[in-house]
């Protein structure tokens, strides 16, 4: 799972909704903690963050309720105009936020390379450097 990623929708809604995360994990069907648990479930399910299992277990809740989520918050889309714009509000910044993480990742994975050919470089110039040393030293020791 993907829990950086999901770490920040779990925090942005819970601030958003003046929730405590741990309330979301509770047994409560309050409608604000149903709401903000479906709606957190939905965004995961759609930035593919994780197995339904996986993504439920954050929840103490099993895949068949995050199922029940995505269908209930894509009910809301139909039946709430301002949860529909507030649903894709949310939709479009965290699909904006998982790009910008993957370029990350991409720009990570390549500081990691150019990091590991420094690496190489140093290891070749240390090993060139002990054999002009070594060179500089035969040829003072030469009898001319």
């Amino acid at each position: 799972m993907k829990t950086i990623m999901f770490d920040k929708i779990a925090t942005v809604i819970c601030n958003d909704y003046h929730i405590e995360f741990t309330n979301l994990q509770s047994t409560s069907r309050k409608e604000e903690l149903v709401y903000a648990r479906q709606l957190i479930m939905f965004l995961s399910v759609k930035l593919q963050l994780g197995t339904l299992t996986e993504i439920g277990s954050y929840f103490n809740r099993d895949h068949a309720t995050v199922i029940h989520a995505v269908k209930c918050i894509d009910n809301y889309k139909f039946a709430d105009i301002i949860k529909k714009k507030t649903i894709l509000n949310y939709e479009k910044k965290f699909e904006s936020i998982k790009i910008i993480n993957q370029k990350l990742g991409v720009f990570d994975r390549e500081i990691e390379l150019i990091k590991h050919e420094i690496n190489v470089l140093e290891l070749r110039f240390n090993d060139v450097n002990e054999k002009v040393t070594m060179l500089i030293y035969q040829i003072r020791n030469m009898k001319l």
